[in-house]
């Protein structure tokens, strides 16, 4: 897995080979950081391909920043910069305690010096081994509109028209289990 420093480093390099593509690179980049914000830089902290040292440097600053003062307030992310210099731990911040306040976990565990070799991590691991990513959930949704939209209706006012009756159906026979669903008649 390349590091965050090594891409800038790279983009760096390449400026005085074609500036005006490596700005072009930049600034794609820069509309991909969402996986860099405070909320989900944590994630980090369980990807063993990064080393233990850059993963130990944000878990010191993820213990840094954090607070435990009250809830945190939802809001969406804001999307980080990208400096020459960054790395991951750069980009730990208050917000990093979201993925420990939902799995109910501490972050004092990160204080260790083993802290991924404790029980708190490996409950962590645990938890996100379950998670499915949303974007997975769209892309299924997207694929099955796609399927519609080409087998079963071919023109758009047709695929407009099939999902008002679908959405009016949906309206009429809400079916909230299997059982109630077995009864329908």
């Amino acid at each position: 897995m390349i590091i965050i420093d090594e891409i800038t480093r790279n983009l760096t390099i390449y400026k005085k080979i074609d500036k005006k593509v490596a700005d072009s690179c930049n600034k794609v980049f820069q509309r991909h950081t969402w996986y860099l914000t405070e909320e989900n830089i944590s994630f980090s902290l369980f990807n063993e391909n990064l080393p233990i040292s850059v993963r130990e440097k944000l878990a010191a600053a993820i213990v840094k920043t954090t607070k435990k003062e009250g809830r945190l307030e939802v809001r969406k992310p804001e999307l980080p910069e990208v400096k020459d210099s960054s790395t991951l731990a750069d980009f730990a911040g208050p917000r990093s305690r979201l993925l420990f306040d939902l799995v109910g976990v501490n972050t004092q565990f990160l204080e260790k010096d083993d802290w991924h070799l404790t029980t708190e991590y490996e409950q962590l691991k645990s938890s996100l081994r379950n998670l499915s990513a949303t974007n997975d959930s769209a892309e299924r949704a997207i694929s099955l509109m796609t399927t519609y939209n080409t087998r079963i209706a071919r023109k758009e006012s047709c695929f407009q028209d099939l999902l008002q009756v679908v959405r009016w159906h949906q309206k009429q026979f809400s079916f909230e289990s299997k059982e109630k669903l077995r009864d329908f008649k």
